[in-house]
């Protein structure tokens, strides 16, 4: 019997973990001009002094993320498909962490990784809710000569 038993377990395949689905054209594409746009000195920069003066890791590598795919959905002229978002997101998510953590800001740890993720789709989700702007009243010389808070620089995409 045991060899029977043996034999059977030989011949059933293991159970493989599930594989995450296949990356998009789209996302793959995403990912590389994020990381371009990423590789930028002033941009690269910028990303850092965001996440530092966020005030926690989380909220930094959220933040900064969010930019940076904003960022591709608007080079992408709206051409970005939403079903690509999430997985480029995830994707640039981890390059912002990686680009932090170089930086000293933070060590990269599970828990960082869930509430960065969990902070940035709250931040995402809201920002989606937000009515489109109307444009701005005129501004008084005084209002219009104070800088904003935290400018973050266009960076150019690449083939377009």
């Amino acid at each position: 019997m045991p060899g029977i038993v043996n034999k059977a377990a030989q011949q059933q395949p293991a159970r493989q973990p599930k594989k995450p689905a296949p990356e998009t054209p789209e996302v793959t594409r995403g990912v590389i001009v994020a990381k371009k746009i990423m590789a930028q000195p002033v941009v690269a920069k910028q990303l850092v002094e965001t996440m530092r003066a966020a005030g926690d890791p989380a909220t930094g590598i959220a933040q900064a993320t969010i930019f940076i795919v904003k960022q591709l959905y608007e080079k992408s002229k709206g051409t970005l498909p939403t079903k690509a978002i999430v997985p480029l997101a995830q994707r640039v998510l981890v390059d912002v962490m990686r680009l932090g953590a170089a930086a000293g800001l933070f060590k990269i740890t599970p828990d960082l990784l869930k509430q960065a993720v969990m902070i940035a789709v709250k931040m995402f989700t809201e920002s989606v809710k937000q009515p489109v702007a109307q444009p701005a009243p005129a501004q008084s010389p005084a209002s219009a000569a104070q800088p904003a808070a935290m400018p973050m620089p266009t960076a150019p995409m690449m083939g377009g």
